[in-house]
């Protein structure tokens, strides 16, 4: 389950309104409190202290291109990121992505890349910190460059210069370590094998996006969205990868940015038979 109960043991997250006091979160599920509530904007910093390990600090623009976060201390490893947290009347917060999270690149000696998120999300009335993690396997070609053929952005397009900045922050000198290009074998497709009519199998979904795609049973691969999902007080909702879930419909997709081309309507969590409900 991708919540802050998850995060690395070595890691340590703190939240604090901008110019004020700090801010507590439940260690299990995220939800924070001592947010504002009268106000309509607040700015919440996330800060995250790590160990030693092999990463660096991420930034990622709204076309994906990637550039290397400033370490705040030089002694250790401390990254910062501030969040702008609206509020809609009567108490609806909100966030942006992808200025509400903070990434951080880890590279493994086997060549795991792995990518750590925390992210403040609003939902409805209540506020949470979450923290997720994508890993991929990176390879050594035959001309020495190191290639990540399975990995892609949660949207299926490729994050620009994310290899370039791994490189010359120098978490690929161990390159040598990882696997070979020639020893890759693609994963097979996923399939709606063993779904209903009204059924998808959820293939990624990010939270602090609030985005995620899942295959129905004819194999459509779908969009879904954050505020199609029924929210849970006190838990924000994360669908997981190969969970079951249920949908009232299916349309095309009203986005010209994203990369597919339906969009699943009335998502519920539960693999019930919605449609005859």
């Amino acid at each position: 389950m991708a919540t802050i109960a998850s995060a690395p043991s070595e890691f340590t997250a703190r939240l604090k309104v901008f110019n004020g006091q700090e801010l507590s979160f439940d260690p299990e599920t995220g939800l924070v409190t001592g947010v504002r509530p009268f106000r309509s904007r607040d700015v919440i910093i996330i800060t995250v202290v790590t160990g030693p390990a092999n990463l660096i600090g991420m930034q990622v623009s709204r076309t994906r291109d990637v550039a290397r976060r400033a370490n705040l201390v030089k002694a250790g490893h401390r990254y910062d990121q501030r969040v702008l947290l609206r509020r809609t009347p009567p108490s609806l917060f909100s966030t942006d992505h992808p200025s509400n999270n903070l990434r951080l690149a880890e590279v493994t000696g086997d060549g795991v890349l792995i990518l750590h998120q925390y992210a403040v999300i609003g939902q409805r009335e209540e506020v949470f910190l979450t923290y997720s993690r994508r890993d991929a396997q990176l390879y050594l070609g035959p001309d020495g460059v190191v290639a990540a053929p399975a990995f892609n952005t949660v949207d299926g397009r490729p994050w620009s210069q994310l290899l370039l900045v791994l490189e010359h922050s120098g978490l690929l000198s161990g390159a040598q370590s990882f696997p070979l290009l020639s020893d890759y074998q693609p994963a097979p497709e996923p399939t709606g094998s063993g779904l209903r009519g009204n059924e998808a199998r959820v293939l990624w979904y990010d939270p602090a996006w609030g985005r995620g795609a899942a295959v129905t049973a004819d194999g459509t691969a779908a969009q879904f969205d954050r505020d199609q999902l029924p929210a849970k007080r006190g838990r924000l909702v994360q669908p997981e990868p190969g969970q079951t879930i249920a949908f009232r419909g299916i349309q095309l997709n009203p986005s010209e940015h994203s990369a597919f081309a339906h969009l699943l309507i009335g998502v519920d969590l539960a693999a019930s038979q919605l449609a005859t409900a």
